[in-house]
């Protein structure tokens, strides 16, 4: 059981803590974490979703997970880079973007309200050193930054990742700061 905090329209928490499956349902806002790793190259780590995920399952995107009721959003970060990845990161290391509140409705029964907080990490190791977790991905690989922009931004269906300017604006920044 996954327990996490539910949270008003401003991202406030209601005093509720409720099971996750409970909380899509129901279509109450929560928060999770996203994390964009880039290398020194400009390259981004995308991965594959496992096949049995329930959302956007075989779907591309990034590192991502809620944020657990007795976790705060940097140790969610560190809990996800490690589980699904077998990235090690110290606090220092992880770097806050922004917060996002999106709203999407998945299906009848899964709606998804959540304010996103979006990190970045910086991140040289080989695609063959990187432990994924078989539960969640099915793989991992490096892709070229503004090539996998592109292809969120002409809504690729393959990819789960929705574009927003700003989010993007910030990222770009950080893209030109590592390939200059």
């Amino acid at each position: 059981m996954e327990l996490l905090k539910v949270l008003d329209e401003n991202g406030n928490f209601t005093g509720k803590v409720l099971d996750r499956d409970i909380v899509h349902e129901k279509g109450l806002w929560h928060r999770e974490v996203i994390v964009w790793v880039f290398n020194n190259k400009g390259d981004v780590l995308v991965q594959r979703r496992s096949a049995n995920k329930k959302i956007c399952p075989n779907k591309l995107s990034i590192c991502a997970g809620h944020i657990e009721s007795s976790n705060d959003s940097i140790t969610t970060v560190k809990i996800e880079l490690e589980e699904e990845l077998g990235i090690l990161k110290d606090t220092k290391d992880i770097f806050y973007l922004l917060t996002e509140k999106t709203e999407k409705k998945v299906s009848e029964k899964f709606i998804n309200r959540i304010f996103s907080d979006i990190y970045y990490v910086l991140e040289d190791k080989d695609i063959s050193k990187i432990k994924i977790q078989k539960e969640e991905l099915s793989e991992v690989f490096w892709i070229n930054y503004i090539d996998f922009k592109k292809r969120i931004v002409n809504k690729d269906d393959e990819i789960s990742i929705t574009y927003t300017p700003q989010k993007f604006k910030l990222l770009d920044k950080i893209y030109s700061k590592i390939t200059q």
